[in-house]
Order: C-alpha cells, then structure tokens, then sequence
C-alpha cells in the first residue's frame, strides 16, 4: 500500500505501529474510558495504554485501529452524523476499517470505509468529550496528528502489502522474511528467513480440506461451546492472525473441552485451544505464544507439506499427476487416508516444522507488540511435566527455547503491552469454574435433548472449600472448579441453550469480580480518593450488573439493591430476571449477592426457573448462611 502523499503530509504517520493520536484543535488524544472501556473520548495526554492505538494494515488502503488497554478495534457504528465511536471486538467489519487521508498544514483525516470522518462536537477541548463521525469537511476538528511510539512490523512492507491486500491470493516465491520494514525503528531489526517445503497442494485446497476436518473434529472432540471463551480466543488469535504473512486464510478459533494442554491447527486456518491450555497459562502472553505457533504452522502450510511428502512417496507418478490434474483435494486425501484423527497425517509434524513454527510465532509476538519471549517460558514451565500431551503431538526441537530466545535478541528491543490483560483473567476464572469433561461427555452432548426437572434436593448437606471461602450444598449436587471459582448444580442443571453453549439452568455460581478503577471519582477529589466500603460496595455492584447485563441482553433488575447479612458481613442482594437456557423455559430468576473483598466483589448468583425458583430458596438460603470467607 502506498501512500497517496508524502508522511509528512498525513499528520506524522508513515507505517504501521503504535501512535498516540491528538486533535488539532483541542490538543487533546484519543483516550478509551477506562469505565466502561467501549467509549471513545478526548482526553490530556497521559502516555497510559488507553491513548495508545496500534495501527495494523487490512489490506485494500485501510487499517485498523486496536487500543493498547484491551486489544479492542476502533468502531464506527453507523453512517449517521454524530454517531459516538466505540472500541469493540474486532472481527473485521466495514465500520472498524479507517483510511488516513491528508488533512491541513500536514495534519490528517480519519476516515471509515463507511464514508464519515472522525470528529470531535465543536472541538471542544475539554476532557472527556466523545469522539463521533462525521460528513468530512477538514474542519481542525476532524484533523489529528500521529505520534509514533514504537513501530509494528506487522502491518506489512510496502511490497507485502499490495500483495496481501488481494483476497485469496496465491503466494508467490513461497519465502517468509521479515514482514514489515527492513530495519526496526527499535531494534537492530533482522529476523530468520523461512522457505515452506514443497507442496501438490493449492492454498485453496488447503481451505477445502480445513474445513472438511474441521466438521470431523466437532464429531470426534468435545467442543466447550461457549461463546464467551470462544469470543475471547477468537479476538486473541485475529490480532496475532493479522501479522501472519504469505496467503491469506481465514483464520478462526475455537476451544476445545479438555483439560491436558494442547492446540492443533488445521490447514486453512482452523485453529483449536484446549481449555487447559488456558487455564495452564500464567498471562496472556504465554497463551497468545502458543497460539503464534499454531498460527505458524498454518501460514507455512505444514499439514499439507506433510501429506505431499506422504504421496510422492506413496503414489505412482501416473496416479500423483491425475490427482493433481483433478484439483481434487478428496482424492488426495482419500489415498492417504489423511482425515481428521489424533494421528493424522495432517498433524504429524517433524522437529524442523516444529522449529519453523517456533521461529514465526515468536516474529508475530514480537509484530503485536507482545514479549516474544513469552513462548519459550511456555514451553519451559511444560517441561516440568504438564505437557505431556503437546510434546506428543508437537515433537520438541533441540534447543526448542534457546532457538526462540536468539530470535527475540535478533529482532530487537520493543515496547511491549502489559504480560496479561484483565479479560484474560476472567476468563481464566470463569473456566476453572465450569465442570470438568467426562469422558463420555461428548456421546451424553450428542444424545441430550430438552432436559426434565432435576431430582427433588437434599435436605443433607456438604462441605466445599477454596481459595476464598468454605460452603455447604446439598449432597446430591455435583459441586466443580478450582481456584476463586466454582459452579453447584444438581443433575441435569447444565443445559445446552439454543446456541449450543453450556449453561446453568438450576444451581449456584460462585465467582471474584474485580471493578474497574472509577477514574471520574479520582479525578474530582485527587489521586488519593478512595471510597468508603459501602460506596465501593455499591458501585462494584452496579458494574458487576452492568458487566452481566453486556453478556445477557434480555436481564433486567427485579428487585435493586438491599442490605443482607452474611455470617456478620454486609452485603447486597440483587434479584435480577433472565431468559431461560432450557428449551421453552421462559425466564428464571437470578439472585446476586455481592460481598466486599480488600479489592473486588465476592459474587453468588442464585439461579432457577421463574416458576420453580421458591422451591429452591430453601436450599439457596441454606448454602448462602454456610458462607465463610476467608481472609
């Protein structure tokens, strides 16, 4: 992509990377509210992650625009003048694509694919006043400046670019060198070269078979099937995706219902995270790493590579021409017998592959601005024994963290974002909270159907202890998790909704939630203001509900805030009402109660059927009085 006018003239940005980005007129940056980390405002320049925007080019002249605090894409929500800006999860939509156009006296415009362009209301410059779109007219108020921070080698070289932005595009010479500019702005700059190996196969037909075994993993692996999990690593792997070089797939993400740590790509881009690979990961950062290498083997195309060795040497010359004269991937695969099995041919990769994979994983670390080292303190926190599974399937190189550590030093020094982010860890928490997969899980998934009413309770109770607190729950409930977190439920309270996703129908949830900095409150009364513990109590709780409503669109506050006693604790009771998971199961009733910790809420939420909800208050109250926290 080349830029229609000298850098100069387009307020400071030149390539890709990460840029603070002022207003002309007020003097103020683009900042992320930091309370409710959608809103986009103009703010006094702090040099703190949510002014900072990390630039990447998408091809076809745009970029888009991900904000240092949580990854988030610069949205345009609409066409409609004076539509506020937001930062949500980017998957790629036309409002989240923005060319950079010049401006006046070498400032520039911000403008979406949608047409309108960045504006702040009459160039107010006080803080906190929304950015918006706008029909384009130079004003200063639609004028910004860059300032470079450090650069992205991820957005691509000039060369790079134009080739990338064509969609599914054949790779040319199939060599992998460095894919942004020549030298880093932050470092000496020089990253290994990588020469795929030979493949019959097109790209295209890497597609085809991706997503022929795609279908057969969902039949053979059990799926976690939860939007929430899957959202996040979904969001993950796009950002590191975004840097991969050479084809462009589609790359998507999914997470797996198994505990041992392990991932597996397929060719084409589909990508599979094991629940326990999450919850083994220390930060984000050592979880993106292993996602890098995954992404890695797609980008070198190491699954087909493997199966066209595997038919040159099995295949007559006569039958490997008329399979490649046939564009026929099926016929192919069918001599190979290379579907979708835990020793497919399409996953067995060699040391060398495996290196290849190490080395690009830790240049795409290193292009997103996250510590490219990350990957090889992985691999050695799995050498102490949790990772048996990915050695197995991912032979281990010699040298394998040596090798990755000398790629880092040679790509130089960067300003890397924070080691993990705070969605990394909820979600984290949130999975040590759901049940553990049975074996037969993914044959009892298959069979169920709309579930009866569970078995009447126990009057009998057990004891549960964690991390944080000790509680009582009849003994026919199954209680689960680690951790902070942990689910109760009866047999048959965990349903399948109609999307598909696991979710509790009857039983109790136990969880931390930790509120976000109320910044407005700092502001007004200094840097030293702290809330008294029934304020914090109050507002934590507000955001809690805030936060469950973003994920439950159809919840609503039943009964708002009373003071309840729990074993000489204050807290809040909060009765909410939901949509049922259970197929025509109308709503159901959810009690919240929110209890003070040094720094956050301990969260229980009470959870049945509208309709049955009094035959379980019971037992709710019972399990609730049981509570001891610890300290």
């Amino acid at each position: 992509l080349f830029m229609p006018c000298p850098a100069t003239a387009q307020g400071g940005f030149n390539i890709p990377g990460r840029y603070e980005i002022s207003n002309v007129k007020s003097g103020k940056v683009l900042d992320l509210d930091r309370n409710d980390q959608t809103s986009v405002i103009q703010y006094s320049a702090r040099g703190t992650d949510n002014q900072v925007w990390e630039i990447q080019a998408i091809g076809g002249g745009y970029y888009s625009f991900r904000n240092g605090m949580n990854g988030n894409a610069l949205e345009a929500a609409g066409d409609r003048n004076s539509t506020p800006l937001r930062a949500t999860r980017f998957d790629g939509r036309s409002g989240q694509q923005w060319r950079i156009d010049a401006g006046k006296d070498g400032s520039a415009l911000i403008v979406s694919r949608l047409g309108k362009t960045i504006d702040i209301p009459d160039g107010a410059a006080r803080d906190g006043v929304p950015a918006q779109i706008y029909e384009r007219n130079g004003d200063s108020n639609q004028q910004f400046r860059f300032r470079l921070l450090n650069a992205s080698r991820g957005g691509g070289s000039r060369r790079n670019d134009r080739l990338d932005s064509r969609p599914n595009n054949r790779t040319p010479p199939p060599v992998y060198n460095n894919p942004g500019n020549p030298t880093s702005l932050t470092g000496t700059g020089t990253r290994t070269e990588l020469k795929p190996g030979w493949n019959m196969f097109s790209a295209e037909q890497d597609v085809e078979l991706g997503k022929q075994a795609a279908t057969e993993v969902t039949q053979q692996v059990p799926m976690l099937n939860d939007s929430r999990v899957d959202n996040y690593v979904n969001s993950l792997g796009q950002r590191l995706s975004a840097l991969a070089p050479g084809f462009r797939f589609t790359y998507t993400f999914k997470t797996v219902n198994d505990r041992s740590v392990n991932a597996f790509a397929l060719p084409g881009g589909n990508v599979f995270i094991n629940r326990g690979l999450i919850e083994a990961a220390d930060n984000e950062s050592q979880l993106a790493g292993v996602m890098a290498h995954e992404i890695a083997h797609v980008a070198l195309r190491h699954g087909t590579n493997q199966a066209s060795k595997a038919s040159a040497a099995q295949m007559p010359l006569a039958i490997l021409g008329g399979v490649l004269g046939s564009n026929s991937t099926g016929a192919a695969l069918a001599q190979l017998g290379a579907g979708f099995t835990v020793n497919s041919i399409l996953l067995k990769y060699s040391r060398d592959a495996e290196s290849q994979a190490d080395v690009m994983g830790t240049q795409m670390l290193f292009d997103a601005g996250i510590d490219p080292r990350a990957m090889g303190q992985f691999f050695a926190k799995l050498g102490g024994g949790s990772g048996a599974a990915f050695f197995n399937s991912h032979p281990n190189p010699d040298r394998r963290i040596e090798a990755t550590d000398e790629e880092a030093a040679r790509l130089g020094t960067q300003r890397t974002s924070q080691a993990s982010s705070r969605e990394f860890a909820e979600i984290k928490r949130y999975l040590q909270s759901l049940p553990t997969p049975r074996a037969n899980q993914l044959q009892s998934q298959q069979q169920q159907s709309a579930p009866g009413r569970p078995a009447a309770t126990s009057q009998r109770l057990l004891g549960f202890e964690n991390a944080v607190l000790r509680m009582d729950h009849p003994d026919n409930w199954r209680a689960y998790g680690q951790g902070d977190a942990a689910t109760f439920a009866p047999e048959g309270g965990l349903v399948k909704d109609v999307n598909g996703n696991q979710a509790l129908a009857y039983g109790v949830v136990v969880n931390i939630y930790e509120p976000a900095s109320d910044r407005y409150g700092q502001r007004l009364q200094g840097p030293g203001f702290r809330p008294s513990s029934a304020e914090f109590l109050d507002q934590a709780t507000d955001q809690l509900v805030a936060t469950l409503q973003q994920s439950n669109r159809n919840m609503r506050v039943v009964r708002r805030h009373g003071s309840i006693d729990v074993n000489g604790e204050r807290g809040i009771s909060t009765y909410l009402s939901n949509d049922s998971p259970i197929q025509g199961g109308g709503r159901e009733t959810n009690w919240l109660v929110t209890l003070p910790r040094t720094n956050d809420l301990l969260f229980i939420v009470f959870t049945a059927p509208e309709r049955e909800f009094q035959s379980y208050e019971n037992a709710f109250q019972q399990m609730l009085y049981s509570v001891r926290i610890k300290r």
